[in-house]
């Protein structure tokens, strides 16, 4: 098993809480932050995170998932560096949640009793939003019928 970069905090990029605004304005412009997210400079970051969501269930392997993670992020500099890990799929399935218990178990395997960061939207507000994401990917019932 390959030594593991310390993960200071999990974004729970819970869907349509501006997520990808925290990425490109915060995470990516803060001196003294490094994080692993989609659009991050780190070759397969998105692969390399995405696998804790993909991988079928009882083939995850969390010391593969540090060997591949610690493989693409060799020569990071991470010294002085508060470390975190950025992604909306962590969330789970936006209609649904599907997955949610599942991911999280997963992130328990990896991280321990890391810190999360999960931000949350006005209910109203959030649920018309997932509404609007749902129809404009090609959704047909009406946010009654959901």
């Amino acid at each position: 098993m390959s030594d593991r970069m310390n993960i200071d905090f999990l974004h729970i990029g819970l869907h349509k809480t501006a997520s990808t605004w925290l990425q490109k304005v915060v995470f990516d412009n803060h001196p003294d932050l490094l994080v692993f997210q989609p659009a991050t400079r780190i070759k397969n970051s998105h692969k390399i995170i995405s696998d804790i969501y993909r991988a079928p269930s009882g083939q995850f392997q969390p010391d593969r998932w540090w060997d591949d993670f610690n493989r693409e992020t060799e020569g990071v500099k991470v010294a002085g560096k508060t470390v975190g890990i950025s992604y909306e799929i962590l969330a789970g399935d936006m209609i649904h949640g599907r997955d949610a218990m599942t991911i999280t178990r997963r992130c328990k395997k990896l991280f321990g009793s890391v810190k999360a960061i999960l931000v949350l939207r006005h209910p109203v507000d959030f649920v018309n939003s997932m509404y609007q994401q749902y129809v404009v990917q090609g959704g047909a019932f009406t946010l009654q019928q959901l």
